[in-house]
């Protein structure tokens, strides 16, 4: 019988996972009933019923005594409580450990004794006034004679055990997995914003544990600067996750990066990740781009594409890139976008896509449809490499904004509808939740506020007519949009021109009408956008319409009631979907499909698909900056240009015509060739590879000779179509690429039209197979040498070189050039005024000279300099992949 005065102690009903290992413990925590009498549990022990879920006992009852607690019976016994002063003070747990449990199970080649991950536990507890003495008091026997002195057990608490979860971040190259690697915390990136992500599984694919929540925070000086809140998986794909930090990094400034993650079974590390590391801005790769608008309109691109009243008419930015080299580009690039909300603090990716061999200044425009009317932006550009790295963030200088001449609902995928025709707004409401309590003993009521509850309700009304979208943008394809086909938009508009149907198309405007009512009904979010009201994610609801009768009901009027959902703020935009940003390739490949031919003598031990990829693939070579992979053959022709042979068929039979073998994946058969012309076409569908890059084995083509074996050589034309992908060459994949910088010097002699630039170049420049090192950028120089020597110099925003001259002090200081990518000395100048001399009619003396001076004394000129230049750089070093 059970104690009458000690209730059984409360526990949850689950408990969050652990992971399970070499020391691993659980602790259960509990409370106690209000009911009992007991007021603390500090003269009470625990005692602990522990089984799988599906019922199998697990406590090891073999070796029974372990640190005073005993479990010879089944049951843990002496469990010593302990207080959680985090939780309250009525708040407990005692913990169970690995030896405890008997459970011995080997998963993925690792062996787990205690508790296993990928098992599900059920623990009761209960408590007792009596603590078990131990030695020969049988444990049966005492539980019998102390059970007055027991509570009753507690309900059923369950218990996830997982394995360690296995999480990779390429960034910082953390893998941990890999028990021999070390995170270096001096980690220097090349970067300017980062877009930090990786993958998180568990470590034994058997404990089947997944994350349901990633989150990051970025800190500076041990200060929070951002941070990207609960990034839920569903919002993601399998293992991986991705957060783009808005913040621009700061050159040479230390940042802290924390990370950590909740799994489906709520298990959170106890302490987050930490990734500490700076950035060295100079080298960083800088796209050769820059955003242009209506309001910086270089070499005058944007002309008739848009204009800035056009723009507040459909309230929009549009968005053009310039570059002034016709240089063809491959790779990804990223506009991004920062408003006056935090000083042009933080910036967000308006659209990523990714250009193959183009030219950047043919690129669409691109619109920007989430602004807000009297809002500042500043837009920039920026690179991002195959790995996920990003370039220097090109900005532009200035901010911009554009006042809306109308409202507009903007839905998904940027479809924007103007509210250009009767709009207008009737009641604004901020509704809160009050509620008023009268009471008897007071003469005024009580108030009181649901604080929570704040969001505007407001009428959005208006007039449907097709002249709406006289931009096409709420119908990016017009009538085809509508009707599907080309060929019956064509008939609508034979039709109307026939008839002279311009204003009057009732037909346009129902079907027109119908797509309207169908984006005001969908149920979907909208973003509603004013100059009076600014942006308010809305939710419309009873939508009705009324015809106009003054034009026989050619168009109707709709009102609705919109219902505020959310903040106005990007990531609202971005998870409502009225903007996608896409994603950046890791592949820069144009895949092209070409007609190819072999002619001549084969033997009977030639593969001809190797000899098609040895003529066509130069993958790993470079030809032009680029290189070119063989990726199949397909629509293959085989002409057999000798009489045919005496051959075996596949039924062993002798008879006339030719024979081949193919092996294609990584089946081999015999074909025989038995039209008379020596002609065999394979299937059109049939696709071969000779690399084995889609199958396991090389696929293979062999011409054949005859029975008796006197034929080794066979004369065909081989016709085919081979696809090419074309990438730019690399000579070396990266496997580690660090940054550095510092002070230089250089001091030597120098003959006038040297280039000091390459000389300082080489003096860093290292190249092997499988380490690199080369010089980024130049900057803030100081030159000492004879005063009037001469020095042409060109930064990275200069088009040429400017000259550059000594002063009497000796010394040349350029403090303010950020990236020097020219420095030449040209010579000395020669100084009329101090030498009494006509001989000399050069400006700059670029050899020795021989002169007179002031007083008629000949003196010799150097053309040479002594020349000291100390310098600031950064440079790039690291290693390639074998």
């Amino acid at each position: 019988m059970a104690s009458r005065t000690i209730y059984p102690p409360i526990v949850n009903s689950y408990e969050p996972a652990f992971v399970a290992g070499s020391g691993s413990q659980l602790k259960i925590y509990f409370s106690l009933s209000s009911l009992s009498s007991i007021p603390n549990a500090s003269n009470l022990t625990v005692h602990a019923s522990i089984m799988r879920k599906d019922g199998v006992k697990v406590l090891d009852t073999s070796n029974d005594t372990v640190n005073g607690r005993y479990r010879a019976t089944g049951i843990l016994l002496n469990l010593v409580p302990q207080r959680d002063p985090t939780m309250g003070d009525n708040y407990y747990y005692v913990t169970i450990n690995n030896e405890d449990l008997k459970s011995s199970v080997t998963l993925s080649g690792t062996t787990f004794n205690g508790w296993i991950p990928g098992w599900t536990y059920k623990i009761q507890l209960r408590l007792s006034t009596e603590t078990y003495p131990g030695g020969t008091v049988k444990q049966a026997a005492w539980l019998q004679e102390y059970a007055n002195s027991f509570s009753e057990w507690s309900t059923i608490c369950y218990v996830k055990v997982i394995s360690e979860m296995a999480l990779q971040i390429p960034l910082f190259e953390y893998d941990s997995t890999d028990k021999t690697q070390e995170y270096d915390p001096d980690t220097v990136h090349s970067l300017t914003s980062m877009e930090f992500f990786g993958s998180l599984i568990s470590a034994i694919p058997e404990a089947n544990e997944e994350y349901t929540s990633v989150s990051v925070s970025l800190y500076k000086d041990d200060s929070l600067i951002e941070e990207s809140g609960e990034i839920f998986k569903t919002e993601l794909s399998d293992s991986y996750f991705s957060y783009t930090f808005k913040t621009k990094f700061e050159d040479s400034v230390e940042y802290e990066l924390r990370f950590t993650y909740i799994t489906e079974n709520e298990y959170e590390p106890a302490e987050p990740l930490v990734f500490l590391f700076q950035v060295i801005e100079d080298a960083i790769d800088t796209i050769n781009a820059q955003i242009v608008t209506v309001d910086t309109n270089y070499n005058n691109i944007m002309d008739d594409i848009t204009s800035i009243d056009l723009e507040e008419d459909e309230g929009r930015i549009g968005l053009k890139l310039y570059s002034n080299t016709t240089n063809l580009y491959s790779g990804n690039i990223c506009i991004r976008r920062s408003s006056m909300a935090d000083n042009f603090a933080t910036w967000e990716d308006i659209t990523i896509f990714t250009l193959k061999e183009q030219d950047i200044n043919e690129y669409d425009i691109i619109y920007d449809y989430t602004i807000e009317s009297g809002v500042w932006y500043k837009y920039g550009v920026q690179s991002i490499s195959a790995q996920g790295e990003r370039g220097v963030l090109v900005k532009m200088e200035n901010p911009i904004q554009r006042i809306f001449n109308y409202s507009y609902l903007l839905g998904q995928n940027n479809q924007q509808l103007k509210l250009n025709f009767d709009n207008n707004m009737g009641s604004f409401k901020i509704q809160v939740l009050d509620s008023k309590t009268e009471t008897i003993g007071s003469q005024y009521p009580f108030i009181s506020r649901n604080a929570a509850v704040r969001y505007r309700t407001f009428p959005i009304n208006g007039l449907i007519s097709f002249w709406m979208d006289d931009n096409a943008t709420f119908l990016a394809g017009g009538k085809k949009d509508i009707y599907k086909y080309s060929a019956i938009v064509s008939k609508y508009e034979e039709y109307n021109l026939n008839r002279n149907i311009v204003q009057y198309d009732y037909t346009y405007e129902r079907d027109f009408r119908q797509m309207v009512l169908d984006f005001l009904t969908d149920g979907k979010p909208k973003l509603f956008k004013s100059p009076t009201e600014g942006n308010i994610i809305v939710r419309l609801m009873d939508v009705n319409c009324t015809p106009n009768q003054s034009v026989d009901r050619l168009i109707y009027s709709f009102t609705s009631n919109a219902v505020e959902l959310d903040a106005p703020i990007m990531t609202n935009y971005l998870k409502y979907g009225f903007y996608n940003p896409g994603s950046y390739s890791t592949d820069f490949s144009i895949y092209t499909t070409y007609i190819g031919q072999l002619d001549g003598t084969f033997k009977i031990t030639d593969n001809i698909f190797k000899l098609i990829y040895e003529k066509y693939d130069s993958q790993g070579k470079n030809y032009g900056g680029y290189t070119r992979t063989l990726e199949s053959i397909e629509r293959v022709r085989i002409t057999i240009t000798d009489p045919p042979l005496r051959v075996y068929n596949n039924n062993n039979d002798l008879v006339i015509g030719n024979n081949f073998k193919l092996t294609s994946s990584g089946n081999t058969s015999t074909i025989t060739i038995y039209d008379p012309r020596g002609i065999y076409e394979f299937d059109s569908l049939m696709k071969f590879y000779y690399r084995g890059s889609k199958y396991t084995g090389n696929d293979a083509l062999y011409l054949l000779g005859d029975a008796d074996g006197l034929v080794t050589e066979v004369n065909a034309t081989i016709d085919f179509l081979y696809s090419l992908s074309t990438k730019p060459y690399v000579a070396h994949e990266i496997k580690e690429r660090k940054p550095y910088k510092g002070i230089g010097q250089f001091f030597e002699e120098v003959q006038p039209d040297t280039s000091i630039f390459n000389m300082i170049y080489y003096k860093y420049y290292v190249e092997s197979d499988s380490k690199f090192r080369y010089l980024n950028t130049i900057s803030s120089i100081e030159i000492e040498a004879n005063p009037h020597t001469v020095f042409a110099i060109r930064d990275s925003a200069d088009q040429q070189l400017q000259y550059h001259e000594v002063g009497d002090t000796g010394v040349l200081r350029l403090y303010e050039l950020n990236n020097i990518i020219g420095l030449t000395y040209i010579g000395k100048r020669y100084i009329k005024e101090l030498y009494d001399d006509s001989t000399v009619s050069d400006e700059i003396i670029k050899t020795d000279v021989t002169v007179k001076d002031i007083h008629g004394d000949d003196v010799t000129i150097k053309a040479a300099a002594d020349v000291m230049i100390t310098y600031r750089f950064t440079a790039v070093e690291g290693y390639y992949k074998e």
